[in-house]
């Protein structure tokens, strides 16, 4: 019986699993047998037109093999159908997916903001500019969807020309014209009107990087008229005012320099008379003998730091006297200054050295810090006294911890407040 039912190749492959040509096979056997059986039944039955039993054997197995091929028919038809139905299926859920991307496909033009500026580095994030236009992932998704996600692209092209029409980027002062059918020209577009370089100063002045300006354009546009117009700026002092001024400034750089190099090396013994009356006899020694490494290397090391004293209390002193500064201001400061003394027995004791220094280095951040000030807002030394400059810059420390909703009693707030009011100050964390 299983050479006698053998149906062949698959005339569906591609279509049809094994797993579905071995059910229709299945199918079509059982189908058979019925029929054989039903035909061999009735081939014995009493009837006027008998018919053998070879025929009735014959007639069965013939429709095997059409009831194989229908069997066969009917699941590829049944399969088709279902892969109709995916298609279809999958279809409506890549159509979906473009609809929840699109609202996200065009992006809107958003202006360039900067960081606040604190203690003089960015405070926060910039936001950075960007162009109106196209989403670039979104419209890769849509491309990845296939027919759905592209005619969606495409159809969202089309409506955004057809509302918004031509965009054009015109340069400022510029026209573009169009002529027409009648030879009449037509004005398309006009590009903004030329920013003036004062109007360009002005906004450049009023950011973080070009100073931060406060005042208004008419205020500006004073400030950078001729000179011929005799208009006084507010912001600027006049010229010998701020020669000396600078003047100031430019020697506190190498003052401070000099000040911390001596307070790195100081020793309390330095200024005792025994460690000195020592160093003496030391120096008094090595005219006539060699002196151990050690010996030299100690009587090196006072040497070069009491001449660095001496050198720097006189050349203070020099420069005090000639600075343009009040009288008593620098007499109460040169009174002050660290004495490392001469000989043995003169200048400061260790504990009124460290004391002075230390205060002078705080007057002289003053003095650098009122300069600074006075450059800043078009004033002159009598209007500042160097005593009140302590309130000045505490005022302004609220100041900015209002403004950037700061609070002093967090560690790190705090040190941001000061390194801004290093910055407007000038003053040197060093």
């Amino acid at each position: 019986m299983a050479g006698l039912l053998d149906f062949g190749s698959n005339p569906y492959a591609g279509l049809l699993s094994e797993e579905d040509l071995a059910g229709a096979r299945r199918q079509a056997t059982t189908d058979a047998l019925l029929k054989l059986s039903a035909g061999l039944f009735q081939a014995g039955a009493p009837s006027r037109t008998p018919q053998s039993l070879g025929a009735a054997l014959v007639g069965g197995l013939q429709g095997v093999g059409a009831g194989y091929q229908g069997t066969l028919q009917q699941a590829a038809q049944q399969k088709l159908m279902q892969q109709k139905l995916q298609a279809d299926l999958q279809s409506k859920q890549r159509a979906a997916k473009a609809q929840e991307l699109m609202p996200n496909l065009f992006t809107e033009a958003t202006p360039y903001q900067p960081a606040p500026y604190l203690a003089g580095a960015p405070y926060g994030k910039a936001i950075q500019a960007k162009s109106a236009g196209l989403d670039q992932d979104i419209q890769k998704q849509l491309m990845a969807l296939g027919p759905e996600g592209q005619k969606a692209f495409m159809d969202a092209l089309a409506m955004r020309k057809a509302t918004q029409g031509e965009t054009l980027t015109v340069a400022p002062e510029s026209t573009v014209v169009r002529v027409g059918f009648d030879g009449q020209p037509e004005v398309l577009a006009t590009g903004a009107p030329k920013t003036p370089d004062l109007q360009r100063q002005f906004n450049f002045a009023k950011t973080p990087e070009g100073g931060g300006y406060t005042g208004t354009f008419e205020q500006f546009k004073a400030i950078s008229a001729p000179k011929t117009t005799n208009i006084v700026n507010p912001l600027q002092p006049d010229k010998k005012t701020a020669g000396d001024l600078q003047a100031i400034l430019l020697n506190a750089g190498d003052r401070r320099m000099r000040y911390n190099q001596i307070n790195a090396t100081l020793d309390p013994k330095f200024l005792t008379v025994p460690y000195r009356t020592e160093q003496a006899w030391t120096s008094l020694k090595e005219k006539f003998v060699e002196l151990p490494e050690e010996q030299k290397a100690e009587l090196q090391r006072f040497s070069s730091w009491k001449q660095n004293a001496v050198n720097n209390l006189s050349l203070t002193i020099k420069e005090l006297t000639g600075a343009a500064m009040g009288v008593e201001e620098a007499k109460r400061i040169i009174a002050g200054l660290p004495n490392p003394g001469s000989g043995l027995t003169d200048g400061d004791s260790p504990t009124e050295f460290k004391a002075k220094l230390d205060q002078t280095m705080q007057q002289m951040k003053l003095v650098e810090a009122r300069a600074t000030y006075l450059l800043k807002n078009g004033l002159t030394l009598d209007k500042v006294s160097l005593d009140s400059m302590p309130q000045i810059i505490n005022q302004r420390g609220k100041q900015i911890a209002t403004q950037y909703k700061l609070d002093p009693s967090k560690p790190s707030d705090l040190d941001l407040i000061k390194k801004q009011l290093s910055a407007e100050f000038g003053i040197s964390t060093q």
